[in-house]
């Protein structure tokens, strides 16, 4: 299994009630615990919202942050 294959080897709860959250370094997914839109900042530096995200599914994208902006998802995990 390649890194690029690997399942997640850490995790972060995302917070971004007051502010936008950066991340030390790129994620691999988020969990979604509660259904809503997330709004990050992609790897390569584009802003994109995620809209009609359900509750329980994986969003498998490569962000840099989360944005305080656009986000309305809740309980969303950070998987690195």
């Amino acid at each position: 299994m390649t890194k690029e294959t690997q399942s997640a080897t850490g995790a972060v709860a995302v917070d971004v009630s007051s502010a936008d959250q950066a991340f030390s370094r790129p994620t691999r997914a988020f969990y979604i615990g509660g259904a809503g839109n997330l709004a990050v900042t992609m790897d390569e530096g584009v802003n994109v919202t995620f809209s009609g995200l359900t509750a329980g599914m994986i969003l498998p994208v490569q962000a840099s942050a989360a944005l305080n902006s656009g986000t309305t998802a809740t309980n969303v995990v950070a998987l690195f």
